[in-house]
């Protein structure tokens, strides 16, 4: 049976036709081994701290190597949170450098810097996958972002009905799509099902895709 895949997530998960991937940030760098069996493992933007750096991406690098975090992040740049964005930036790049030297697909946030993270993605020309995570803005940033070769993640805003989410999901090519829940407490499987109803596409046949693109950006450095 071809399970479903929740890209990202902040809350362990026991369904046993559920892969997870399992948000850690410098805030709790300590893996669990218990369900899931995947982790991503970042320095988030809102979590940054000039004073505790070199600690944290220390423990960032170790971490890095272990088997089951197969992702680095979330990482990125926020406008609306955390330190300035040039310090920022100083992070999200060194992140996407030791991405690049571990061969990890990056889940980046973003808050109101698009254009800062496809001009840094075109200047560092990492190989590993970046994947932009609980995307929610409007069709000018995501057809600039898919001819940049991102992945997209969508998560539960897709529920309602004229959010961006649910509005762009049409457009992304399905060779780049991913769910998620984030934040919130809840089924990937209510993810899956009204993505299917938006797209009519049976679900089992989506289920399909997102599960192939889960192993494609495991085993590939470069995006197809």
């Amino acid at each position: 049976m071809i399970p479903f895949v929740d890209i990202h997530t902040h809350f362990k998960n026991n369904d046993a036709d559920v892969i997870s991937v399992l948000n850690i940030s410098q805030q709790g760098f300590i893996m669990q081994n218990t369900p899931p069996q995947y982790f991503s493992a970042g320095l988030h933007p809102w979590f940054l701290s000039k004073a505790n750096f070199e600690t944290d991406f220390n423990k960032l690098t170790q971490l890095i190597d272990n088997q089951s975090v197969i992702f680095l992040g979330e990482c990125g740049l926020d406008r609306l949170k955390g330190e300035e964005l040039a310090f920022q930036t100083q992070v999200f790049e060194a992140q996407i450098r030791l991405a690049e030297s571990k061969s990890k697909p990056v889940m980046i946030h973003c808050v109101k810097a698009f254009n800062e993270i496809i001009a840094i993605k075109k200047r560092l020309k990492p190989r590993v996958p970046l994947i932009i995570h609980g995307f929610n803005q409007n069709r000018t940033i995501l057809y600039n972002l898919i001819k940049n070769d991102f992945y997209i993640s969508i998560g539960t805003l897709i529920l309602k009905k004229e959010s961006n989410a649910a509005q762009a999901l049409d457009i992304i090519p399905h060779n780049r799509l991913f769910f998620e829940t984030d934040d919130m407490d809840m089924s990937i499987k209510a993810v899956y099902e009204k993505a299917a109803e938006v797209l009519n596409m049976d679900l089992a046949g989506l289920k399909k895709i997102i599960f192939d693109n889960f192993n494609r950006i495991l085993t590939s450095e470069s995006p197809v």
